[in-house]
């Protein structure tokens, strides 16, 4: 698990590093053909439910981000989900 968390990291790292911290919350920077709108609807749906829920349950990291920037970086978001997710196990 400890080096998915690496990769995943360095990903959104590197994304984030390529084409800006928030791109990864506009539906337009998806490949928007019609048979992808759905499916990108919901993972940023999911994506805002998460970010809101990190600020409900008072996790610093998140609220650090969102009251400074009004975001939160992916490479930082995927932190916070690879934390859960290790969590949950």
């Amino acid at each position: 698990m400890l080096i998915e968390r690496k990769i995943d990291t360095y990903i959104a790292y590197e994304f984030s590093k390529n084409y800006g911290h928030k791109k990864y919350l506009i539906p337009e920077n998806f490949n928007n053909i019609s048979k992808n709108k759905e499916l990108i609807n919901k993972f940023l749906n999911d994506i805002n439910l998460e970010i809101s829920h990190q600020y409900k349950n008072s996790n610093k990291m998140g609220i650090h981000y969102l009251e400074k920037y009004d975001y939160i970086p992916l490479w930082v978001l995927i932190r916070i989900l690879s934390l859960k997710i290790e969590i949950n196990k």
